[in-house]
């Protein structure tokens, strides 16, 4: 069957094409996007045996272009499509000639298929009826071979709902024979009381209206299995527009719904998955998100259709090689895993472990991606965390294994300030010395912009309770952190401000007890000229190396 869509929308074209290549794998596939392309393409070939027209096109109507042409000389059939039910025009259509009238969305297109066979069969049932009244002679295979060799269901009623044909596959799913059926309602065949009444229902509503009607049913047959079926109801009209028979066109949908059953199930699986997952087409156009990608990246799956990722999430951060090398994996059919900084629709970056794997044809031919998106952000940042933990416990055991490598205090000063360098930021560096008796604070050593400080010249000073960083740190036996000292309302004595080549000034400050067999022996020190740099985190890792400088400074005196 060779088909021709006229559909202006060429992504919606694209869909529908596709989605009819896999249902009517036997058929061939064309598409136009106007009345005018729709009428070339015909006009060229005289070979199309159904068209699928959209009811408003760009430069005409549906039901117009239908009748342009002689229904009863038309060799092939048509069916007019709408988005939404439209009871005045399915009537139109089928008092200008269309073959059947179909809604198309979401949830009827499972049926399309089947119709289109049903409008197909009944088309080749007029075309040989013609030719028989006109005395000529049947082109091609005739209309009985055609019809007897289908494999969908065909059968015609009468007015009266008695069977005037069927082909052999009914004889075949029944067991009854042709010649037995005909002249007989579905109630003298023997069938159920409850179908016998839903099918009088349904056909006469077909009789009553001239609308056709797409009914579903199932039925066991004589192996004892039930299968499901479509049948495409289309009545026949006389010149007067009269119904004067039926055509119905059953088609076994068993395996359709079957695969529909397992890919809702898959779907419903995708959308319960907590990874974020996304499926595009070849350029990477997005098709399809799960609500998991809405929570990762902010974009809901309206905003995120027909865009590119890149368009979305990109955060910047990675430079054209990385996606060059990206694509040259997925376009070469090879799955591609890794780590991408991405941006979420707020503006915030998040770390994504992303695996992209490209689907393929029965022709091995790339026609999808989907990727599988997951948020490390947190795991990043806890794995960051434990090698900062390891690194800096590294570091305090290398401290403590230099500082018991020598008695010179001099020396042992020295370590501790190499050591801070790598380890904590500041411009100043300090170790003060405490005098419990006299209860007053000298300086050991200080390094102030890299440079060693003559602390011999420098004075004592005494603890002031509440006020100097030092005195804090001493009497409170806790770090002391100052997060801006040139907005403290007071400047302690006990600070000591240490001169700066660029004559800056300290703003922030951590200072830290050296607590040896609990008595605070001094403090150590750290300086920067910008607020807010120290945390605890800082004031911990200072802590540990205070310990160990504090017991090398103890056994150093001994």
């Amino acid at each position: 069957m060779k088909v021709l869509i006229v559909e202006d929308n060429p992504q919606e074209s694209l869909l529908l094409a596709q989605y009819l290549g896999q249902a009517l794998p036997e058929s061939e596939i064309e598409t136009a996007v106007s009345l005018s392309s729709a009428r070339q393409q015909l006009a060229k070939t005289f070979d199309h045996d159904l068209v699928l027209l959209k009811g408003q096109l760009p430069d005409g109507n549906g039901l117009d272009f239908i009748s342009e042409i002689d229904a009863a000389e038309r060799p092939f059939a048509i069916i007019l499509y709408t988005s939404a039910h439209e009871p005045e025009t399915a009537v139109c259509a089928t008092k200008a000639g269309a073959d059947n009238y179909f809604v198309l969305n979401p949830d009827t297109l499972i049926t399309l298929p089947g119709i289109m066979v049903a409008a197909y069969f009944q088309r080749v049932a007029r075309v040989a009826q013609r030719q028989k009244n006109n005395g000529l002679p049947e082109t091609g295979v005739s209309f009985q071979s055609l019809v007897d060799n289908a494999k969908d269901l065909i059968v015609y009623f009468d007015t009266d709902l008695r069977h005037r044909f069927v082909n052999r596959a009914v004889e075949n799913l029944t067991g009854i024979s042709k010649a037995d059926y005909l002249g007989k309602t579905n109630e003298e065949l023997g069938m159920g009381a409850e179908e016998v009444a839903f099918w009088n229902r349904e056909l006469k509503q077909v009789l009553a209206t001239a609308v056709p009607q797409t009914i579903s049913f199932h039925f066991t047959g004589v192996s004892g299995e039930t299968s499901y079926f479509e049948a495409n109801v289309t009545p026949e009209l006389n010149a007067t527009g009269q119904v004067v028979s039926l055509v119905s066109v059953v088609r076994d949908i068993t395996d359709r719904i079957q695969t529909n059953e397992k890919l809702h199930l898959q779907i419903t699986a995708l959308n319960a998955a907590a990874n974020g997952i996304v499926i595009t087409d070849l350029n990477g156009a997005i098709q399809w998100v799960n609500p998991a990608f809405t929570t990762l990246t902010g974009y809901k799956a309206e905003e995120a259709l027909g865009r590119n990722p890149r368009e979305l999430i990109k955060s910047g951060k990675h430079g054209r090689e990385f996606y060059e090398q990206l694509w040259l994996t997925i376009l070469a059919g090879k799955v591609w895993r890794g780590q991408i900084i991405n941006r979420r629709k707020d503006g915030t970056l998040y770390d994504e472990e992303q695996t992209i794997t490209p689907v393929v044809n029965e022709e091995g031919q790339i026609i999808n991606f989907i990727a599988i998106k997951e948020d490390v952000t947190q795991r990043k940042q806890a794995e960051t965390e434990r090698k900062k933990v390891l690194d800096r416990q590294i570091a305090i055991n290398r401290i403590g294994l230099r500082l018991r490598s020598t008695l010179d205090m001099g020396e042992l000063c020295q370590i501790a300030y190499e050591e801070l360098q790598n380890l904590v930021a500041n411009s100043n560096f300090a170790i003060f010395m405490y005098d419990s008796d006299l209860r007053r604070i000298h300086p050991l050593f200080i390094m102030a912009d890299g440079e060693k400080l003559d602390v011999s010249k420098l004075p004592f000073a005494p603890l002031e309770p509440g006020t100097g960083p030092n005195s804090r740190a001493v009497l409170n036996r806790a770090p002391d952190i100052v997060a801006d000292l040139q907005q403290a309302i007071v400047q302690p004595k006990t600070h000591i401000n240490m001169p700066s080549k660029e004559r800056q000034l300290t703003r922030s400050m951590l200072t830290v007890p050296m607590i040896i067999n609990e008595e605070v022996i001094g403090t150590l020190q750290l300086q920067h000229y910008q607020a807010n740099v120290y945390t605890m985190a800082e004031a911990d890792l200072l802590s540990s190396v205070a310990t160990l400088a504090g017991l090398a400074i103890k056994n150093a005196h001994l």
